[in-house]
């Protein structure tokens, strides 16, 4: 199965440089942007254009700019969270900003993550696999319907995997609201 991203960017520079560093580190990766939130809406619907799931699939992943034009990624982000059916989605944030209340904000909205920006193809790419270690390597996913947590080392069947294929089977789950 070919893993499939989702970028919601608005920048062209930035959706090529995030197109070469994807296809220099998963070449067997499907990569479709969406240029802002309508956009991302219909391709994780399956809408509109993008109603044809063989030709446009359900992403393993999506990366978001924080800052789309009009309405920002941080709502995007937040509203993912909100749909039932998307929760279990890995959504990645994009951004140029070190904004310490941006990034705590995007968490408690639901991020899983946040890599920077970047002008250079080869720091993309690194960061690219760096993400790929923790997400397959070193994360470990709660399993909700198991009595007892099993902490151990990642099984040798996870080498060479992409944490673009990962779909964790757990019950969906409220997390509890935050004052």
């Amino acid at each position: 199965m070919q893993p499939t991203i989702l970028l919601v960017e608005d920048n062209a520079e930035d959706y090529l440089l995030f197109k070469q560093a994807i296809a220099r580190v998963y070449p067997q990766a499907g990569l479709h942007l969406a240029p802002d939130f309508p956009t991302a809406l219909h391709y994780l619907y399956g809408s509109g254009p993008y109603r044809d799931r063989e030709l446009f699939p359900f992403p393993s992943c999506v990366f978001v700019d924080l800052t789309l034009p009009a309405i920002p990624g941080k709502a995007l982000v937040k509203w993912i969270r909100e749909q039932k059916e998307f929760k279990k989605l890995l959504i990645v944030v994009l951004t140029g900003s070190r904004d310490g209340k941006d990034i705590a904000e995007l968490y408690r909205l639901g991020a899983n993550s946040f890599i920077s920006k970047s002008g250079d193809v080869e720091e993309m790419a690194k960061t690219l696999r760096d993400m790929n270690s923790f997400w397959v390597a070193h994360n470990l996913i709660a399993d909700f319907s198991a009595s007892v947590p099993n902490p151990g080392k990642p099984s040798a069947d996870t080498r060479g995997a992409s944490f673009f294929y990962i779909k964790p089977d757990w019950p969906d789950f409220e997390p509890p609201a935050t004052p």
